[in-house]
Parts: C-alpha cells; structure tokens; sequence
C-alpha cells in the first residue's frame, strides 16, 4: 500500500507544480496584457501616435518584462528541480 500512497502524493506535487507555474506565467507577462490592451483602448491613428505607444511599450516591457522572465525562469527552475 505505500508504493501507492508515495505515486498518488507524486501525482499531487506535479499536479500542485503545474498550478504554480501556470499562476506564476499569467503573472509574469501582466506588463505585456496591459500594454496590449491600453494600446487597443487608445487605438492610435497618427505617426506620432504611435511611435510614442511604441517607445512606452518599449520602456515598460524591455525593462519590467525582461526582469520579470528571468525572475519566473529562476522561479521555475526552483520549483521543479529543487528537492
């Protein structure tokens, strides 16, 4: 009976890892979703227009988005690789 126990709770933790990843994935790319979706509140129409949605998109998601993909890379590693 434990070698069933011990593959049910095994089940349990991948189960439990692949929530945590998925959480941890929907929160990662936020900063991405936001600026999709301010750019189709927005809606530029002019040149100006958008080359500043742009040069904001590039600031916000160059800086918060590379930071936030090595923090769920580093994250992921942890979760399902550490004992």
């Amino acid at each position: 009976m434990m070698p069933y126990t011990r593959r049910r709770r095994g089940m349990r933790d991948v189960l439990e890892n692949l929530l945590i990843s998925f959480i941890a994935f929907v929160v990662c790319f936020i900063p991405t979703w936001f600026y999709l979706l301010v750019r189709f509140a927005i809606k530029p129409e002019d040149f100006w227009q958008e080359v500043v949605l742009l040069g904001v998109g590039v600031v916000a998601l160059g800086c918060i988005q590379v930071f936030l993909g090595i923090f769920l890379l580093v994250f992921l590693f942890k979760l399902w690789f550490e004992d």
